[in-house]
């Protein structure tokens, strides 16, 4: 397979291209990299810039899981180092989890070594989640975390533009007869969105038949996630009837979408092999416990462009470090209008297309 070239950006014989590819083809092309391969990544479209979260599932289902979630959290631990501040902590309510041997053993190793503890709920089920079909909520609630993983991905494509690697978007691409062209390889996940009224940041687990269903608060909308073990590709109809047991929606409010990117424990442990030192948008010396002075620090800096402190906020935790040069951008910005709206889309309009590829 041949492309034609129009990159001046592309000035050396390319050994792979790799068009479109997923987190485990990146993994690839960088290890490839680091091996002193000229390597590029090609993508056909625009980068899907919206904010895509990944929950952390590390509540172990049993005794004799709990090493195994010991080690789980480890590994999540050690991404998050990478880029601190697109972690943010997320409390999940899990049902059917009210055995008191094992939630006993779990809340005293966790709260041991990650400061996790569980809270047990039993309660009439609260009128602001009317969509479920239950009575009473009655399980556990334990604290997991939210990661950004599309921005993420963003991140490790800088990461390998730095170290010399080829990043090329919607242009003609020509290449001879011995670069290997590899094709990105789809995942088949899916999810589903519920058109409903969700609370902010609600989160629950649970248990239909054979599937584990992971609820969760999506720019307010109601995402569900069919959880097996293997992360096989579930039967459509049969997530759906699954998902009716549990919640209240009608076949207009349903969408079915592709989940593009996924990390998982096999993935995690392959980006940190490639990838030891934080990224470039992390704050130096940062931990996920700096967020939160981190954020107040910036935004008393960012303040008289009258943006609100949520609206920054998201802001703080979508760029990071960049945040500081998006805050000069948008008090240049001032100078043309004083709605802070505007101000802020225009900042970060501005600060993609010199950093993120977007045309």
């Amino acid at each position: 397979m041949n492309f034609t070239l129009e990159n001046k950006d592309v000035d050396k014989e390319l050994d792979f291209v790799f068009q479109n590819p997923t987190i485990t083809n990146f993994v690839d092309a960088m290890e490839l990299l680091q091996k002193g391969k000229n390597v590029a990544v090609f993508f056909d479209k625009p980068l899907d810039r919206t904010d895509n979260f990944q929950i952390t599932q590390t509540l172990p289902t049993s005794l004799v899981d709990i090493p195994n979630a010991v080690k789980k959290v480890k590994l999540w631990n050690q991404i998050f180092q990478l880029c601190p501040h697109l972690v943010q902590t997320q409390k999940v309510i899990y049902t059917n989890s009210d055995k008191k041997l094992f939630t006993t053993a779990v809340d005293a190793t966790f709260r041991h070594q990650f400061n996790k503890k569980i809270q047990f709920i039993d309660q009439t089920t609260p009128s602001n989640l009317s969509f479920l079909k239950i009575e009473k909520l009655k399980g556990i609630v334990f604290q997991e975390y939210k990661f950004n993983v599309s921005r993420f991905f963003i991140e490790l494509l800088k990461s390998f533009e730095i170290q010399g690697g080829k990043i090329i978007f919607e242009k003609l691409l020509q290449t001879n007869n011995n670069t290997k062209i590899v094709t990105g390889t789809r995942n088949n996940l899916t999810h589903f969105l519920i058109k409903t009224t969700v609370p902010d940041n609600f989160s629950l687990h649970t248990k239909i038949n054979d599937s584990k269903l992971l609820l969760w608060e999506q720019r307010k909308q109601l995402r569900v996630e069919i959880i097996n073990s293997d992360r096989k590709i579930v039967n459509k109809q049969s997530a759906i009837n699954n998902i009716q047991q549990f919640v209240s929606f009608t076949k207009n409010d349903l969408k079915e979408e592709e989940q593009l990117l996924f990390l998982t424990q096999k993935i995690i442990k392959s980006i940190l092999n490639i990838s030891k030192l934080s990224l470039t948008c992390s704050f130096e010396h940062s931990t996920m416990n700096d967020n939160y002075e981190l954020s107040l620090e910036k935004f008393d800096i960012a303040k008289q462009t009258r943006i609100e402190y949520l609206d920054f906020k998201i802001l703080f935790h979508r760029y990071g470090s960049a945040i500081d040069e998006m805050i000069d951008i948008a008090y240049e910005l001032m100078n043309e209008t004083r709605d802070p709206k505007e101000i802020w889309i225009k900042a970060e309009d501005l600060y993609q297309k010199k950093y993120e590829w977007k045309l």
